[in-house]
């Protein structure tokens, strides 16, 4: 067990803060404004803009060769343009580096932690698949490469990248911050743990036999705190499990787990 003293975090992000490989919109008010970051937080094959940090957030995002001239863009970097050309890989995969998985904000460390997806894919076009029938769906996305993740702090206020600290299955539960120094996450090979959140260094961990995506969260009682997640990934978090061998015979059960700090 951990030995620090924990208070709950107060307060949160209006929505989630990171997707596509850069912070979006964090809940900060700056007069009329909202803080907004464009500074890419996992490597990317086409640049964001990440000037005027505290500007409106209409531009928010753009890249940096966006035409509104233009019906196609051409920034879409290592993707294909044309079916016709071989497959490219595409970095970060098409599930954005961040996604929905939730990040946390420390008041303590002023640094935000970001759940990141680390590995690329390839994206193929299929323009018969563009129609109410297949679903929308212009071409599809495939990766052999293992589905791994990065647990990132950064500033949100510049997006500079303070620690980063890659680990060896996907986190698609999140993180949780408290104001005791530790930082909380899940990942799918049944792995909870906590990390210092200064410089993310592996105070505790525990495996509960079954792959997480539920994120990790706090509440206390009596005085005492406490952290509870669980168990059993979710749908699209089990196919993730197709490219890392260790793993596909897991049995999963859903649990509720709580641990005490």
């Amino acid at each position: 067990m951990v030995k620090r003293r924990h208070m709950l975090v107060v307060g949160a992000a209006r929505r989630s803060p990171t997707g596509h490989g850069r912070p979006k919109k964090f809940g900060v008010d700056l007069g009329e404004h909202l803080l907004v970051i464009r500074q890419p937080i996992v490597g990317m094959d086409c640049g964001y803009r990440a000037d005027g940090f505290a500007q409106p957030a209409v531009d928010a995002g753009k890249p940096l060769e966006y035409d509104p001239a233009k019906d196609i863009q051409t920034y879409a970097g290592a993707g294909n343009l044309n079916p016709n050309e071989p497959p490219k890989r595409v970095c970060p995969s098409l599930l954005g580096g961040n996604n929905y998985w939730p990040s946390s904000f420390s008041a303590r460390t002023k640094l935000l932690y970001i759940p990141s997806v680390s590995n690329c894919s390839t994206i193929t076009i299929d323009r018969e698949k563009h129609n109410q029938e297949r679903g929308w769906n212009g071409g599809q996305a495939q990766t052999s490469e293992r589905w791994e993740s990065d647990l990132i702090a950064t500033d949100p206020t510049t997006g500079e990248v303070k620690k980063t600290v890659h680990l060896r299955y996907s986190n698609f539960s999140g993180t949780l911050a408290t104001a005791g120094g530790l930082v909380f996450i899940a990942l799918l090979d049944g792995t909870v743990a906590a990390y210092d959140d200064t410089t993310l260094a592996e105070l505790w961990k525990i495996n509960v036999g079954s792959g997480l995506s539920a994120p990790p969260m706090t509440f206390e009682v009596n005085g005492r705190q406490y952290v509870a997640i669980a168990s059993g990934p979710s749908r699209v978090a089990r196919v993730r499990l197709v490219n890392t061998p260790e793993l596909k015979d897991m049995r999963h059960a859903t649990v509720l787990y709580v641990f005490g700090l």
